[in-house]
C-alpha cells in the first residue's frame, strides 16, 4: 500500500464537503443515504484523519477519534481516563506545559517532532492542541491531534529490533533525543516555575497590601463597633428617658380626662380651621357628636341650640383673642353658660378655639328661689306653705306680726290649731281640690292667733308644682278682713 499524506481536520472538512452526497440525486437514496454517510465519516477518520481526542479543562479524555492506542496506553485496574497519565513514554512531560498554555490563552499550540515510544517502535509525532472557540455544554474543551511526521502510517515506524549495527547507533540518536527533550522540558519547566515564583511573589505582595489593608479596615471596625456601642448607650439613655416621659404623659392624659370627666363640664376643643380636634363625654348630650367626627367642621356639626352660631362666634375668638360668655336655651329647656377662649399651647401659641357648655339651670332655680324667698319675707300679706295634709312648711315675718307663732313654732303646728272649729273642714276641702290641679277662687277663713282674739282673713291659694308639672304643695296670702262698720 502507498503511503498516504495524512490530512488535518481542515483537509477532512474539504474532503467530505467536496464528496458530500445528495440522496435526492440518486434513486438509491432513500435506502442507503444514512448508512452509506456513516460509513465513509469512519472510513475517512480512520485512514486519513489524524487520531485524536477531545478533553475538558482538567484533561479528562470525553472522546476518542481513530485508534490513539499508539499515543496513548490504557490504564490498569480502576478506570482513569486523564490525558497526562494516558499518555506514552516521550510526550507526558511536554503535554503537560503545552496543555497548560493552551488552557490559558486559549490559542492553538504545537509540539513539533517528538518522538513517542510505542509497542511498534518510535514515531516522530507532531502534536497539535486546538481549543474550542465557545463552551459546550457549559465546558471548556480542546482537542488534542496526534500527526506522524515524514509520511509516516501506521506501520511506517522505526523498529526496535533491527540488526545490531544499526540498532546500536538508533538507540544512541534515542537516548540523544530524549536528553535534548528532557533538558528542553527542563528548561521550560524553570521558565515556567520563574514565571509562576514571580507570579505568587507578586500575588503575595498584593495578598499582604490586602492584609494591610483589612488590617486597617478591621482597626476602623473596631473604633466604630466602639463608637456605636457608645451611641447605642446613649439611645438606651435617650430611649429610658423618653419612655418615662410617655409614661408621665399617659399618667396625665388619664388625669385630664378623669378630670373633664368628673367635673361633667361640656367641653369642646376646635383647631385653627375650626374642626373637631377632641370633646369630653359630657358634650355629646347636646350637641350630635361622635368619634367619628373629630376633624369635622363644627359648622357641619347640628346642636340642640336655636339661634346660636357656635361657628361664627368661634371666628370672632380667633380674630380678636377675646373671650365670650353668653347663656343658652337648648330644646329641652335647659340653660347652659357657653364660654368660647383661643386655645394656647404651652408656647403660648394659639391654635385653636375651647368651647365650654356648663349648665346654669338649677343655678336659676336657685336664683329664682331666692327671689322669690325675697318676696315672700317681705310680702306685706301673711304667706304660709303648706302640704296638702295641712302640715305649715313656711312661715314669713308678716304672718308671725298678724298670728303671733314665730316660724319655728308654726312649722311644729297643724294649719287647723290655727282654724276655727266650723271652717276647718271646708279649709281641707280646699286642700284637696288644689292637690287635683284645680283653680279655688279666693275666700274667708277664721284664723285663732296666739294669745289673741279670732280674725276673718281672706285667702289667696296657689298651687306649686314639681319639675313635671305634678302639684306637691300650696302657698297661701292671707289679708285681714276689715269688720263691716254697719
Amino acid at each position: 500500500m502507498l503511503p498516504v499524506e495524512p490530512y488535518s481536520m481542515d483537509h477532512l472538512s474539504t474532503f467530505v464537503g467536496q464528496r458530500e452526497y445528495h440522496p435526492g440525486n440518486d434513486k438509491r437514496g432513500k435506502t442507503a443515504g444514512p448508512e452509506i454517510f456513516g460509513v465513509a465519516e469512519r472510513i475517512i477518520l480512520e485512514d486519513y484523519a489524524p487520531p485524536g481526542v477531545l478533553i475538558d479543562r482538567n484533561f479528562n479524555i470525553l472522546h476518542f477519534f481513530g485508534h490513539t492506542d499508539r499515543f496513548l496506553k490504557m490504564p490498569r485496574g480502576k478506570a482513569i481516563f486523564n490525558l497526562l497519565q494516558m499518555a506514552r513514554e516521550g510526550i507526558s512531560f511536554k503535554l503537560t506545559r503545552v496543555l497548560n498554555a493552551a488552557l490559558r490563552t486559549r490559542e492553538l499550540q504545537r509540539i513539533e517532532d517528538v518522538s513517542v515510544k510505542s509497542p511498534q517502535g518510535l514515531i516522530r509525532t507532531r502534536i497539535i492542541i486546538r481549543p474550542m472557540p465557545e463552551k459546550i455544554a457549559g465546558m471548556e474543551v480542546m482537542i488534542v491531534l496526534f500527526e506522524t511526521i515524514n509520511g509516516q502510517g501506521k506501520k511506517d515506524v522505526v523498529s526496535v529490533t533491527s540488526g545490531k549495527s544499526a540498532g546500536g547507533h538508533k538507540e544512541i540518536q534515542r537516548l540523544e533525543e530524549e536528553l535534548k527533550s528532557t533538558k528542553e522540558y527542563l528548561q521550560s519547566s524553570i521558565e515556567e516555575l520563574e514565571t509562576s515564583n514571580e507570579e505568587y511573589k507578586a500575588t503575595n505582595e498584593e495578598l499582604q497590601s490586602v492584609n494591610e489593608e483589612l488590617q486597617s479596615a478591621n482597626e476602623e471596625l473596631e473604633t466604630s463597633r466602639e463608637e456605636l456601642q457608645s451611641t447605642n448607650e446613649e439611645l438606651v439613655t435617650v430611649n429610658s428617658e423618653h419612655q418615662q416621659k410617655i409614661d408621665e404623659l399617659n399618667k396625665s392624659y388619664n388625669d385630664i380626662n378623669n378630670l373633664l370627666e368628673s367635673t361633667e363640664i361640656a367641653t369642646l376643643f376646635l383647631n385653627l380651621n375650626l374642626c373637631v380636634r377632641r370633646f369630653t363625654p359630657a358634650v355629646t348630650r347636646i350637641i350630635n357628636l361622635r368619634p367619628l367626627d373629630i376633624g369635622r367642621p363644627i359648622s357641619d356639626i347640628t346642636t340642640h341650640f336655636q339661634g346660636i352660631d357656635i361657628h361664627g362666634l368661634a371666628v370672632q375668638v380667633i380674630e380678636r383673642l377675646e373671650r365670650k360668655k353668653l347663656e343658652i336655651q337648648d330644646k329641652k329647656e335647659r340653660w347652659y353658660e357657653m364660654r368660647l377662649f383661643p386655645y394656647r399651647t404651652g408656647d403660648n401659641v394659639i391654635d385653636g378655639v375651647t368651647i365650654a357648655f356648663i349648665d346654669i339651670t338649677d343655678l336659676r332655680k336657685l336664683n329664682m328661689l331666692r327671689q322669690i324667698s325675697a318676696v315672700f319675707e317681705n310680702a306685706t300679706d301673711a304667706v304660709t306653705m303648706q302640704d296638702f295634709d295641712g302640715n305649715v312648711l313656711a312661715w314669713n315675718r308678716t304672718a308671725e306680726t298678724c298670728y303671733g307663732w314665730t316660724e319655728a313654732e308654726a312649722t311644729r303646728m297643724h294649719i287647723s290649731e290655727m282654724t276655727a272649729e266650723k271652717d276647718r273642714h271646708d279649709y281641707a276641702a280646699v286642700a284637696r281640690r288644689l292637690q287635683r290641679g284645680e283653680t279655688v277662687a279666693p275666700f274667708h277663713v277664721i284664723r285663732i292667733p296666739k294669745g289673741g282674739d279670732p280674725m276673718t282673713v281672706r285667702v289667696y291659694a296657689s298651687t306649686l308644682a314639681d319639675e313635671e308639672g305634678r302639684p306637691i304643695k300650696f302657698a297661701t296670702f292671707e289679708r285681714p278682713v276689715e269688720p263691716d262698720p254697719k
